[in-house]
Order: structure tokens, then C-alpha cells, then sequence
């Protein structure tokens, strides 16, 4: 198989980096050596961060920038969904955060003044996978989000007499990024 322009240009202008022929075509990226090839393996990274908020009503939450969401949600592909809009966090606006803490566990925590002092504090994390979930209450049918993996934010809760992830570890950290109302 011939290589196409794209791979050419890769081969031409990065020299330490070659394209590997595979049975789907050019593409894998190695790093050449003189002696041999090698793959260089991808590792998990933590350079992910945001500010902690306490929102107006009173959950402890962490941004994430709203174009990440827009951007999610504008490459899925499935019927009837709409962006997370919510009353609740953001007076009917999008408000893409990761909720470190609900309103009652602000309050378990010590209260809004414990959170106010680690306000606009900034925690790492990783993106996990897309996941689905029924709601056991509230308006929408469905919710897609992606998990959210954040020992610095494990760390914060445990700090505050509370279990390392939301509602005793039954949830995941995670951003809301389309619902079914």
C-alpha cells in the first residue's frame, strides 16, 4: 500500500517519527530508532483541571468549560437528545461542571463556609467513558454523562468526613453532557 499525502508530509517534516503499515492501512505512529521501531504506549495523564464553586444553590461544584460539553454533545448521534439545561444550577443556562458535592453534603461537611475557603481551588482529572442512566427522580428519562476520575477530588471529600465519591459512592464523578427530557 502507498502512502497518501498526509502520510508523506508526517514522514518528510517529523523524522524521528515513522508510519507503520498495518492491515487497516498507514498509520501507526512509532517512534524510529536506529536499532528498531518501538511504540511509544500511551499513558493516562492527570492535566485536566478545574475551579471549585460554590454554586447558588449550595452544591459544591467544579467547572468544566462549556464548549467541552457543546463539543460532546454536537458529535453524538442519538435520537431526541438535548444539552443539560438546568434550573437547578444555572437559572435555565448551560452549566457544565462535575458536582463535588450536593447541598446536604456541603452542610455534612462542616457548611458553605468550609467550601468558600477552598473556593476557586483547582482540582485535576481524567476523563472515563460515556455512560447511560434512568434518573430516579427529576424531570429527565435519561441522562448521558462522562465519568470523571479525580483522587485530588476523593481526597477533598474524605478531608471533609464524607465517602470518596458523591452519595456514598454510588455515584461516579462525571459531567452531564445530553439528556431526554
Amino acid at each position: 500500500m502507498s502512502m497518501g499525502p498526509f502520510e508523506s508530509i508526517v514522514e518528510d517534516r517529523f523524522s524521528a517519527t515513522g508510519l507503520v503499515e498495518t492491515p487497516w492501512g498507514w498509520g501507526t505512529v512509532t517512534e524510529c530508532l536506529r536499532e528498531a521501531a518501538t511504540a511509544t504506549p500511551a499513558i493516562a495523564t492527570g492535566r485536566m483541571s478545574g475551579e471549585l464553586k460554590l454554586s447558588s444553590s449550595g452544591w459544591a461544584l467544579l467547572d468544566v468549560p462549556n464548549s467541552f460539553v457543546r463539543g460532546v454533545f454536537d458529535s453524538m448521534d442519538e435520537p431526541g437528545i438535548s444539552l443539560p439545561i438546568s434550573s437547578e444550577f444555572g437559572s435555565g443556562k448551560l452549566n457544565a461542571h462535575v458536582s463535588v458535592m450536593d447541598k446536604d453534603e456541603v452542610d455534612d461537611a462542616g457548611g458553605p463556609t468550609v467550601v468558600r475557603a477552598s473556593d476557586g481551588r483547582a482540582f485535576r482529572y481524567q476523563l472515563g467513558p460515556m455512560k447511560v442512566v434512568k434518573p430516579k427522580r427529576g424531570s429527565w428519562k435519561r441522562v448521558w454523562y462522562i465519568t470523571v476520575n479525580s483522587p485530588e477530588l476523593e481526597a477533598f471529600r474524605k478531608e471533609h468526613g464524607l465517602s470518596a465519591r458523591p452519595n456514598k459512592n454510588k455515584f461516579d464523578f462525571h459531567v452531564t453532557v445530553a439528556v431526554i427530557k
